[in-house]
């Protein structure tokens, strides 16, 4: 009689082999259902990235240049950057809508988008202040649905993703901080690049005359020197073209802007010169801040970090908006030489608050590096201006540049 020896661990092999060959179809259906549930994934987070990017960029240029067109091709070309599934997000100017967000319950909800016409937006006749964008990659549009990785697990071969994301301009409360030192009284106009002088001989000797080169520069000249010993000697205002003038002016420009932005700013002025002064509270009445500028008599030493120990508390008063976004423009065309260190109040301002800090330096006297640092400090930007046309358009890009957050 033969004896067989089967030992248990090939009975268990044998056995295990049919079990496995059943199961591995549907482990091979569970890893594609798998890698397709992360490729979907993968895909509706590229898919918010682009279109927050997208939302952000409108909203930026909305705010910035005040103008429909140029907010949808922000958005356009925003997105196109991004790629989802492999593809670049195209939009259509129909996925860039604009409306007016609002905070639901008195100011403390949730933002609520309220869609506008385009058309009356670009004409100016309805406001916006948030834009909204809808991306897409389906069978309607854009490029088509995504088509998965793993096809013909389960009942579908593609998906559709879609997202909304809205960016929203914010209020602002702004203390604008001005410098009203003596210097300010100086003249913005070199004034020796205007004229020469000659040797005129006058019948009995020779003497030195001016010479100018334009009958009008010596005019306003003359002007300013009028205006500049009036100054000096204890009259009210300003010189003509004198930087405090510039100043007068680009204020004006800067309230200008204001008041044709769909949001609604409030300002108040502080100014310094050996001390500091608030002049004005936080209002929207910008005719008060124009003739306050303009009845402004430079004179004094040059104390910055007063002044913006002065402004500072405005942004947190009582006429304050706890949900406006809180801005500080410092102007100065000097060197700080008083105490305290306007680096070092810059340093305790952000240390407790939620603010941003924005610098204009005016002529070639001012102290850069410093104003640049404080900026940084306060998290915006530094400018300089070397003339009144430049400074013009510093206060309108800093008036135009309104925050913007995403709100969806």
């Amino acid at each position: 009689m033969m004896i067989h020896n089967t030992s248990p661990g090939a009975s268990r092999r044998g056995a295990v082999i049919p079990l496995f060959a059943v199961l591995l179809p549907a482990i091979l259906i569970l890893c594609g259902v798998a890698i397709n549930i992360a490729y979907m994934q993968l895909t509706r987070t590229e898919l918010k990235i682009a279109s927050d990017a997208a939302a952000r960029a409108a909203g930026r240029g909305l705010s910035e240049f005040q103008d429909v067109d140029a907010a949808i091709a922000l958005a356009q070309s925003t997105a196109a950057l991004n790629e989802v599934a492999g593809q670049p997000l195209t939009l259509d100017d129909d996925q860039v809508t604009f409306g007016l967000a609002t905070r639901t319950n008195g100011g403390y909800g949730r933002y609520s988008f309220t869609p506008k016409n385009t058309n009356a937006v670009r004409n100016k006749t309805d406001k916006a202040t948030a834009v909204r964008i809808f991306a897409r990659r389906d069978n309607g549009s854009n490029e088509g649905a995504v088509r998965l990785l793993i096809a013909g697990v389960g009942p579908f071969n593609d998906f559709q993703p879609t997202n909304a994301a809205i960016s929203t301009q914010v209020d602002r409360d702004i203390a604008l901080i001005l410098d009203r030192s003596g210097s300010m009284a100086e003249s913005t106009i070199d004034w020796s690049q205007h004229y020469s002088y000659e040797w005129v001989w006058s019948g009995r000797r020779w003497r030195q005359v001016v010479v100018w080169d334009d009958p009008d520069m010596e005019d306003a000249y003359n002007d300013w020197y009028d205006g500049y010993v009036d100054w000096y000697y204890g009259g009210d205002g300003a010189p003509p073209n004198s930087r405090w003038e510039a100043l007068t002016i680009a204020v004006n420009a800067f309230v200008d802007v204001l008041d044709n932005t769909d949001q609604e700013e409030l300002v108040s002025v502080a100014t310094f010169s050996t001390s500091a002064s608030l002049d004005l509270q936080l209002t929207s009445t910008y005719d008060v801040i124009r003739d306050l500028v303009a009845d402004t008599t430079p004179g004094g030493a040059t104390a910055i970090g007063q002044g913006m120990n002065t402004g500072l508390p405005t942004l947190m008063s009582n006429f304050a908006r706890p949900y406006a976004a809180k801005t500080i423009v410092i102007l100065t065309d000097g060197i700080n030489n008083q105490n305290p260190d306007p680096v070092s109040v810059a340093q305790t301002i952000l240390a407790d608050n939620n603010v941003t800090i924005h610098t204009v330096t005016f002529s070639d006297g001012a102290n850069q590096e410093d104003m640049a640092e404080v900026a940084s400090i306060g998290g915006g930007r530094h400018y300089h201006a070397d003339s009144t046309d430049e400074l013009v358009e510093i206060f309108e890009e800093i008036a135009n540049n309104l925050p913007t957050i995403l709100t969806q």
